[in-house]
């Protein structure tokens, strides 16, 4: 038995370099849908990062980017597609140069979706659907850890 809690989210990549890429990766690892956005031309500078290579890509790269699906776009050209896959999705996440997004209509703003407050997300949902939906509304909350009342991070658990 695999452990997925995110299978059937969609994720929209639009990072480049190490950290982005590996926090979809672990999306992806969860069993979210990655839709990893690479310029056609340049794709993603993390491919030319050092050695080890494999079949001309850095071996750094490729573990950033585990279990992605890979589309060649230019966002100038082709934000149509882009924003029609974006609206299909439950994330997108990108790394654009400070104001790039905004200027080219994917900043946070053009692209929210109004959010409904925790308890309406999780009632009603499976058990195995409330962890994803609890999970997602804490991070559009700005909670990414637990936390104790005083602010002290809990213990681990294992």
């Amino acid at each position: 038995m695999s452990f997925r809690p995110l299978e059937g989210m969609r994720v929209v990549d639009v990072t480049s370099s190490l950290a982005g890429p590996t926090c979809t990766e672990i999306l992806a690892a969860l069993g979210a849908d990655v839709v990893k956005v690479e310029h056609p031309e340049r794709g993603d500078e993390a491919r030319a990062w050092g050695a080890p290579f494999f079949e001309g890509s850095s071996v750094m790269f490729y573990a950033a980017n585990l279990n992605k699906r890979s589309l060649a776009l230019d966002l100038k050209r082709g934000r149509d597609v882009l924003l029609r896959l974006v609206d299909s999705a439950d994330v997108f996440l990108q790394s654009l140069r400070p104001g790039l997004a905004d200027r080219l209509g994917l900043g946070a703003e053009a692209l929210r979706r109004p959010c409904t407050n925790q308890s309406d997300v999780a009632s009603g949902l499976p058990p195995s659907q409330m962890l994803r939906r609890t999970a997602v509304a804490l991070a559009e909350a700005g909670q990414t850890q637990p936390s104790s009342s005083s602010g002290a991070r809990l213990a681990p658990t294992s």
